[in-house]
């Protein structure tokens, strides 16, 4: 405290010099700035929200990095969502059937059941080979297998690499060349190239029609697509309108490049209330599609369309193959 007294009384006294004392402490000092356009200081405050603010948007543009590196380096994984374990059988829901072990084009080990048709109608005898979405494995379609079994359809549905009981890894290439193997299994069994309809749903829609156009010179019967996307960048850009999809996407999937080409008949199926692959994909398959063609439109949502319209999806397939198939 007399410290404290004898500074002041010094400071206050009119011998002394006070201007040779600093009126601010030098720890204390506060550092101003000018500004350029005004030649005015500007307040401290405006100084630490300017940092602040830059700071903020620095750790932005950081975070938003580091979500594109994320979905570029493992797509893979935001895509295939394989499951191992076959939960039940067409055995547990009254259907015939056989387990098939097949060879992929690389000569991966890849497993598929096949369901005969009690009685196969006679204008077609078709087989049906369904290729199903990214999620799950053969064992999450028995409703499927169910329908086509009615419509006295036989079909043979496979699973991926990495799913199921299929050996391997799930990639891009990969389901190419097991849908091509499936292809090829089918004719090994004597099973004429017009003679066999390609069905897919979702992803599969996509597998389905990369495979309809690789052997346009010989098949399918026809193709049928189940709630198919455009290509996966328009459904990953529909989802993430914040990152640059189309850049980042480094899988292809490019249903609408194919069906260009397509010259069997088409059958789409989309629902207008599909919240993952809108609608308007769908159309723009049929627009893209230069053959016979026809799109029912259902509803419901992306995972329960085909439940919900189950008599309206079995008339629409009953009625496009008794067209096309005489």
């Amino acid at each position: 405290m007399f410290i404290k007294k004898d500074f002041y009384y010094k400071l206050n006294d009119s011998r002394i010099d006070t201007a040779s004392y600093p009126r601010k402490l030098p720890g204390l000092a506060v550092k101003h700035t000018t500004n350029m356009h005004t030649g005015r200081q500007d307040p401290p405050s405006r100084h630490i929200l300017v940092r602040l603010g830059l700071s903020l948007l620095l750790i932005m543009a950081l975070s938003w990095l580091l979500i594109v590196a994320f979905f570029y380096c493992f797509q893979e994984k935001l895509v295939f969502y394989p499951a191992c374990h076959l939960a039940h059988t067409p055995a547990d829901i009254g259907l015939a059937y056989r387990d098939v072990y097949f060879p992929g084009q690389d000569g991966v080990r890849l497993h598929g059941w096949y369901v005969a048709a009690r009685q196969p109608q006679a204008q077609a005898q078709a087989q049906v080979l369904f290729l199903h979405g990214n999620a799950g494995n053969i064992s999450h379609r028995l409703d499927t297998l169910k329908l086509l079994h009615d419509l006295q359809l036989s079909s043979f549905i496979i699973d991926y690499r990495g799913y199921g009981l299929s050996e391997g890894r799930p990639s891009e290439a990969g389901t190419y060349a097991d849908a091509l193997a499936a292809w090829a299994y089918l004719q090994a069994q004597g099973i004429a190239a017009d003679e066999i309809i390609l069905m897919g749903r979702s992803l599969g829609g996509a597998i389905a029609a990369w495979l309809a156009a690789e052997i346009s010179a010989e098949g399918p019967a026809a193709l049928i697509l189940d709630s198919t996307f455009t290509r996966l960048a328009d459904v990953a850009s529909h989802h993430y309108g914040f990152l640059p999809s189309r850049w980042i996407t480094r899988m292809e999937y490019n249903t609408e490049q194919h069906l260009a080409a397509l010259q069997a008949p088409l059958l789409l199926l989309h629902s207008s209330d599909d919240e993952l692959i809108p609608y308007a994909l769908g159309r723009r398959l049929y627009a893209a599609a230069n053959t016979d063609k026809a799109l029912i439109t259902l509803s419901g949502r992306h995972n329960e369309s085909f439940i919900n319209n189950r008599a309206q999806y079995a008339r629409a397939i009953s009625d496009f193959l008794h067209t096309h198939l005489q």
